[in-house]
């Protein structure tokens, strides 16, 4: 479970949290069979305690935010799900100089179960929030996201960056394909006027996979616009693309004549590809005093799920989060995803995932909250989906002027 904070004037604060809820979940996925050879799918009534530190502390010259977030669950029946979630998202912003500023971004987690992560925490990195959104198992899996920026302004208009990023995908089972990915990117950016910001941007990945053959290299350049539309509208453009190479082992057929003598059909060979991908997003958000909006769509690349490996990905997203009094805080989020593998002969994955939840302050430090969530996604071409719902009702605990939203 992550957490945000309910209300702007809190940001700069440092809350610790605990919870207890019960909760149902259907579609429950292991990684195994069944007797008639399908893949599991149970359902459960059980008990989640989550605890946690979200927040935000300032020095004179360097921020650090801060989102622990640790869940223990257990099912009244199958025990197999049962299992601890932790994970960690830290961020530090420091102003080295007038000119320059450094920006590091930790984000790592341990956790077993597919619904984590739906809606995470802004502290949490993009790459690492599409790495756990996309995992189709309920298994455990290890995550990293590490990553560093440096920031130089060479003027009131113009300012240049530069960072790069390391990623990791462990999942424990041998079934699935774990991943290892590093990064670099570099923009310029030139404020027009008040309103209107310029910029292009490179970008460089390189994927490769443990316990299968294969790796990608991918070169993207985008052109990028931002626009102030109002003291409380923003909206954010981006135009690319991205020239990726893959390799990997690929099936092929043996002259009939060779087979003939060496008693094999078929082998194995290299398999190298170039494929062209947009590099394109387009978002709008909104700030206000009490909540925030926000809408996306962006397509690009991703390092894939563990089956999928490098892919072409698209997905939209839309949050909504309001504290409408000192009491109440409301939030919703749906957002869909499709993937489209690059060097793999399998159907497009697609995903959606939806959620609402309210928490109401009881009084002190205590609140009421109660969400649902749904999950429903499918590999085209296998007959292979699940469809996952998530039901929680509990009390928490949290110090501060204003609830606390557990997700």
């Amino acid at each position: 479970m992550g957490g945000r904070l309910g209300y702007t004037q809190e940001l700069l604060r440092l809350r610790p949290y605990a919870s207890i809820a019960g909760v149902y979940d259907t579609g429950l996925t292991g990684v195994f069979t069944d007797e008639a050879g399908r893949v599991g799918r149970q359902e459960a009534y059980g008990v989640l305690a989550s605890f946690g530190v979200l927040g935000y502390h300032a020095w004179r010259r360097t921020v650090l935010g801060l989102a622990y977030d640790g869940s223990a669950r257990h099912y009244t029946r199958h025990s197999y799900y049962d299992g601890l979630n932790q994970s960690l998202g830290l961020n530090l912003t420091h102003q080295a100089s007038r000119r320059v500023s450094i920006e590091l971004n930790e984000s790592a987690a341990s956790h077993h179960g597919g619904f984590y992560g739906l809606a995470g925490s802004p502290l949490y990195s993009q790459e690492f929030e599409d790495l756990r959104r996309e995992l189709l198992f309920d298994t455990r899996t290890l995550l990293l996201s590490s990553s560093a920026r440096l920031v130089f302004q060479k003027s009131l208009r113009l300012s240049m960056s530069a960072g790069g990023n390391f990623i990791a995908a462990q999942p424990r089972t041998r079934a699935l394909v774990r991943l290892r990915g590093t990064g670099a990117v570099g923009d310029i950016a030139y404020r027009l006027t008040r309103r209107h910001t310029v910029g292009v941007m490179y970008d460089f990945l390189h994927f490769w996979y443990l316990r299968a053959f294969g790796d990608a290299w991918a070169h993207g350049a985008a052109l990028q616009h931002s626009y102030l539309l109002s003291r409380r509208w923003t909206l954010s453009l981006r135009g690319g693309g991205y020239r990726v190479e893959t390799t990997r082992l690929h099936q092929v057929q043996i002259d009939p004549a060779i087979a003939a003598i060496i008693g094999q059909r078929t082998g194995i060979e290299v398999f190298h590809r170039i494929t062209y991908v947009p590099n394109i997003s387009a978002g709008l958000s909104m700030e206000f005093e009490r909540g925030s909006f926000g809408v996306e769509y962006r397509r690009g690349i991703s390092s894939g799920n563990g089956i999928y490996l490098t892919s072409a990905r698209e997905s939209a997203g839309v949050y909504f989060g309001y504290t409408g009094t000192r009491r109440l805080h409301f939030s919703a989020h749906a957002g869909y995803t499709r993937l489209s593998s690059l060097a793999q002969t399998l159907g497009r994955y697609r995903g959606y995932n939806a959620g609402a939840g309210v928490t109401y302050r009881l009084g002190g430090p205590f609140s009421m909250f109660a969400r649902v969530d749904g999950r429903k996604y499918n590999l085209g071409g296998t007959g292979f989906g699940r469809t996952y719902y998530r039901s929680m009702l509990g009390l928490s605990i949290s110090p501060g002027e204003f609830p606390l939203a557990l997700w």
